[in-house]
């Protein structure tokens, strides 16, 4: 497998592309010139001390990066962080996706997966372990969402379907945070 890797420096990534293969942000950080600059298709690898910094809309297909606390992620200009992870995965690593670094900035997160199990396919999981500072909100829509306490930021959880899990050893009351699809909270 081939892979977009960017290794040192502020990059920016211009137009639309449609490679399929993961995207590595190694060193430095990945900036965009426009919504869309990032392959739906692909998934992102952020290493420790590199990070991504969301100026305009994105989708990918996952993230990775077990145990890089010191990656980042900045969504900014209340923009939006797309991560919808698609189905297919007979096995964790093809439909689990974890990010352990920091997510900061005004912008939203989104999460879409899977979350059936028919015996030959694993639900979609997105696992946050940092202590993050985001205030635009999280939106689950479908799959998996697992959190470490604090990972969730400060804006709301809109529950719009999918299921909302802690991680082990995390007892954080988010019960203010959750807003049900009709506007009420949990």
């Amino acid at each position: 497998n081939t892979q977009v890797q960017f290794i040192s420096g502020y990059n920016v990534l211009k137009g639309q592309h449609e490679y399929t293969e993961a995207t590595q942000i190694a060193g430095g950080t990945l900036a965009f010139a426009n919504d869309g600059a990032l392959p739906a298709s692909s998934k992102l690898w952020i290493s420790d001390g590199a990070s991504l910094l969301v100026n305009f809309d994105q989708t990918i297909a996952g993230i990775l990066n077990w145990a890089a606390t010191e990656a980042s992620i900045v969504i900014e200009g209340g923009q939006k962080l797309t991560i919808a992870m698609p189905a297919g995965g007979h096995d964790s690593y093809h439909t689990m996706s974890a990010f352990d670094g920091v997510i900061s900035g005004d912008g939203e997160l989104l999460v879409q997966g899977t979350t059936f199990d028919d015996g030959l396919l694993v639900p979609t999981l997105l696992s946050l372990g940092g202590a993050n500072t985001f205030t635009g909100g999280t939106t689950l829509s479908s799959g998996i969402l697992e959190f470490a306490d604090g990972a969730l930021g400060s804006g709301s959880v809109t529950m719009d379907g999918g299921q909302l899990r802690w991680k082990s050893g995390n007892s954080q009351d988010v019960s203010a945070q959750i807003v049900m699809p009709d506007g009420r909270n949990a």
